[in-house]
């Protein structure tokens, strides 16, 4: 988590129960790896333009003004807007990002610029 970022962060689910994990992010940004497994959950991550499910993946979620960017490094992150009529779900390449608007408008599907790769190919190898 970076400094001033505001995020909720339940209590994990009992690990003998099916179901998800849910983070929320009200502002800022939360970079993680998540690592799939016999027990695998996916990882909900709720900003205020858009969802992620992520499943065995390195990424962030930045929730700034105007939009909320998803990024991918490695794995699997299905994203969808919000708002919108009709919101269609956006899978993610890996070494891509997008943004989500409030008015649920997606950006490009955008490579990853250098320093968004270098930082979570750092997270991805444990530096």
């Amino acid at each position: 988590l970076l400094p001033g970022s505001e995020i909720e962060i339940p209590k994990p689910p009992a690990r003998w129960f099916s179901g998800e994990i849910l983070v929320t992010v009200h502002d800022g940004e939360l970079v993680g790896t998540t690592r799939p497994g016999p027990f695998d959950l996916p990882l909900r991550v709720v900003a205020p333009d858009a969802e992620a499910e992520i499943r065995g993946a390195t990424f962030a979620v930045l929730a700034q003004d105007g939009c909320t960017c998803v990024c991918l490094w490695r794995g699997a992150v299905v994203v969808t807007p919000r708002a919108g009529k009709a919101p269609e779900p956006v899978s993610l390449p890996p070494e891509h990002k997008v943004l989500i608007h409030p008015d649920g408008t997606v950006s490009d599907i955008l490579p990853l610029q250098t320093g968004d790769r270098m930082r979570l190919q750092m997270l991805e190898l444990g530096g």
